[in-house]
């Protein structure tokens, strides 16, 4: 019998257990260290995880309950474009994500596979993945350094910190992540069963901290929420790898880091344990994993992007350089040439008939979001110009 490895008990971790117990014969061996601490943050999905889990391990409503988790329907934003109308990216009729509380979830998880007799649970600092007694290795230890090799630092997307607080849930009631356009970033809310997380996502390199943290906090006084815990700082880099799959496969965040804005993280690491799994049949080669795995990273960073060309109503510096980074990617010819060139050019003129995914969106998602974001215009102008501009390079 074959032995996978899997390295991490975040929640990367639980889903690789979780689909290696349940998609193979394998036996699993299931590294931890104990002494790192659980993250206490709440985090959303999009529909793909929940789907997993009610597939692969017969979830209902009841186990969302139970590790704190709320309805999720999809993402109501406000203050971006010149607008800055409230509106709604909405997931399908009948589909539904999730909001969940990811230390719960993690040991929910842990405790349920770990009574399964073909996983052996181990609790060990490993300093070096490969020397593993086991067939294929899933890293999802969050070590993205570990092997030296070099991570793609993602310039485009100009926020790298997050301040979060835990605020009282009985006043807020609501199946929607909300997504909230700040001076210097952008807002979350992310309710669950037992607290609301706030945090504001915004880059250390404009102003001064305190200043956002009086930002968050007006901006909590103007929901009617009442913090219950202190304000913690988070600083991240966004970054991700370009060979992330053979034996040794990384995910989570020893894959790829990008910020949360449309809550990709869960969705990126599905993709990625479907291709460790067809990389490990025989299905697909190491390499066509690996490119295929850093188009869609890049992908979603194009998202994500769309919201910075945008703007906001804020007129700061802050958000003279997001547009000014978003407006280049988009007028890129790797962008022209991209999987999420063609479904923004369907969602422009109302094309539904392009039934492609790109950056964990659908042609619906791009529509939905070019006309909340405001943005119809200024893509034809971007893209008529990048264009010309092309076929000239031609």
């Amino acid at each position: 019998m074959s032995k996978i490895a899997v390295i991490g008990s975040g929640t990367a971790g639980c889903f690789a257990s979780l689909r290696s117990l349940r998609l193979t014969n394998s036996e699993i061996d299931w590294y931890y260290d104990s002494k790192i601490p659980t993250a206490p943050v709440g985090e959303g999905t999009t529909m793909t995880p929940l789907d997993a889990l009610r597939k692969l391990d017969d979830w209902t409503w009841r186990e969302v309950e139970e590790i704190g988790g709320t309805c999720k329907q999809g993402i109501s934003k406000k203050n971006w474009g010149k607008s800055g109308k409230r509106f709604l990216h909405s997931f399908p009729a009948g589909g539904v994500g999730m909001h969940f509380d990811a230390g719960r979830f993690q040991n929910f998880m842990f405790d349920r596979l770990s009574k399964d007799k073909r996983v052996v649970t181990i609790d060990a600092n490993l300093k070096n993945p490969e020397e593993l007694d086991a067939d294929y290795i899933i890293d999802c230890s969050g070590n993205h350094w570990r092997d030296n090799e070099p991570d793609v630092k993602v310039t485009d997307i100009p926020v790298n910190r997050a301040l979060v607080v835990q605020c009282d849930p009985s006043t807020f009631r609501e199946s929607y992540t909300m997504s909230d356009a700040m001076p210097y970033g952008w807002c979350f809310v992310i309710p669950l069963r037992e607290r609301i997380a706030v945090g504001y996502v915004h880059s250390k390199d404009f102003g001064d901290i305190e200043e956002r943290k009086v930002e968050l906090e007006d901006y909590i006084r103007e929901l009617n929420l009442h913090p219950i815990s202190e304000t913690r700082t988070i600083d991240f880099d966004n970054y991700y790898r370009t060979k992330n799959f053979g034996r040794v496969s990384y995910l989570g965040n020893s894959s790829a880091f990008l910020e949360p804005l449309e809550a990709t993280a869960t969705t990126t690491l599905m993709n990625g344990l479907q291709s460790q799994r067809h990389v490990m049949s025989g299905n697909y080669i190491e390499e066509f994993a690996n490119v295929s795995y850093v188009k869609e990273i890049e992908n979603v960073i194009s998202m994500i992007c769309l919201h910075y060309l945008s703007g906001s109503v804020y007129d700061t510096p802050f958000w003279k350089h997001a547009q000014y980074l978003a407006l280049k990617r988009y007028s890129s010819i790797d962008f022209l040439k991209s999987e999420c060139y063609p479904l923004i050019q369907s969602a422009l003129y109302g094309d539904l008939h392009n039934t492609d995914i790109a950056g964990t969106w659908s042609t619906y998602s791009y529509m939905q979001n070019i006309e909340g974001l405001g943005l119809k215009q200024r893509l034809q102008e971007i893209f008529q110009t990048s264009g010309i501009m092309a076929s000239f390079g031609d």
